[in-house]
């Protein structure tokens, strides 16, 4: 059951209403040009990732997008949350063209179908930054301490993920869009303790919801 839909479209058009305004020689246009396009191509990604969302069963899994949250450290923000009785689960979306490379000391570059290669922050460093915060978020709430899982969703099917070298083994947290669905079934076939009633499970959904904060 989706309990909050994607959001991003409300700043896309903010984006898109500034970027027709602004005049093109001033100072800030290159970075709401910039800004346009990173978010276009996070919503690409991310409304790609629904397909797979959507076999799962409505019953067993509240879904959240786009949660941005308030704690002692300031805002953290989860592209896609999975919530049931036994476990949860984050995900964060990279809409990643061409090859990504993972090395050694946590390091990964991206090749562009154009042969440039670009430095990206690793993304499981950033998603277990937010399942960190999120459990201490919880905890504040009232809410018992329960597993949390969490994957780097690549969601072009075209997306090449690869080691840098022999020595390298891939992240497993790190999946094609395609394998989605069949990992939330390996989690829901390992994970039959329920930490939580169903009524926790909707004070927690519609907690986060009302939390969130644009």
């Amino acid at each position: 059951m989706i309990i909050k839909k994607q959001d991003k479209l409300i700043e896309i058009k903010k984006l898109e209403a500034m970027a027709r305004r602004i005049s093109d020689h001033h100072s800030a246009t290159p970075l709401v040009i910039s800004d346009l396009k990173k978010k276009q191509t996070e919503i690409t990604g991310e409304k790609q990732v629904d397909f797979p969302l959507g076999f799962l069963d409505e019953e067993t899994y509240f879904i959240l997008h786009n949660v941005r949250l308030e704690d002692a450290n300031g805002f953290f923000q989860m592209d896609t949350l999975l919530l049931s009785e036994c476990y949860f689960t984050v995900l964060e979306v990279k809409n990643w063209q061409g090859t990504i490379r993972f090395g050694e000391n946590g390091q990964v570059t991206r090749r562009t179908p154009d042969h440039r290669e670009e430095g990206y922050q690793n993304p499981i460093f950033q998603v277990k930054t937010q399942v960190y915060r999120l459990q201490k978020w919880l905890r504040n709430h009232g809410f018992p301490q329960l597993p949390i899982y969490h994957y780097v969703v690549i969601s072009s099917p075209s997306t090449i993920i690869e080691s840098s070298s022999s020595n390298t083994t891939l992240p497993k947290e790190v999946i094609h869009n395609n394998e989605l669905f069949f990992q939330m079934k390996r989690l829901e076939e390992k994970n039959h303790k329920k930490t939580l009633s169903r009524e926790q499970l909707e004070m927690a959904a519609y907690l986060l919801k009302e939390k969130h904060v644009p």
